[in-house]
C-alpha cells in the first residue's frame, strides 16, 4: 500500500493518507493475517518527502503504546466484530484476546 495514492514520483496532485488511516489499516490487516507493507516513493529529487516520515513518525508511537496488539498476534477464529477488529496470542497463561475499536 502507499502513503499516498502513487506507487512512484508524481509532480502534482498526491493525495496523502492520514496517520489515522494508515493505523487502522494496519490494524485491520494484522486482524485478518496479513501484513502490511507500506510503499515511500521519493521525490522529483529522488529525497523522501517531509510528510512520509511524519506518517511514519506517528505509527511508530501508535505501536509504541499499542504494539502488543499488533506483534506476535494471530487472527481471531471467530467473525469479525462489527464495532472492530481483535487479534489473539498465545501465552503460557493460555489464549489473550486483543480487541480494538
Amino acid at each position: 500500500m502507499t502513503l499516498n495514492d502513487s506507487w512512484g514520483y508524481k509532480k502534482r496532485g498526491c493525495t496523502w493518507k492520514t496517520s489515522r488511516t494508515l493505523i487502522l489499516n494496519l490494524i485491520n490487516i494484522v486482524s485478518k493475517g496479513g501484513n502490511y507493507l507500506l510503499n515511500i516513493a521519493p521525490d522529483g529529487e529522488g529525497s523522501i518527502p517531509e510528510i512520509n516520515y511524519r506518517r511514519l513518525k506517528d505509527i511508530g508511537n501508535w505501536m509504541k503504546k499499542y504494539g502488543e496488539s499488533i506483534y506476535g498476534t494471530e487472527r481471531v477464529q471467530t467473525d469479525e466484530p462489527k464495532w472492530g477488529r481483535c487479534t489473539q496470542k498465545l501465552r503460557a497463561t493460555g489464549l489473550m484476546y486483543i480487541c480494538m475499536s
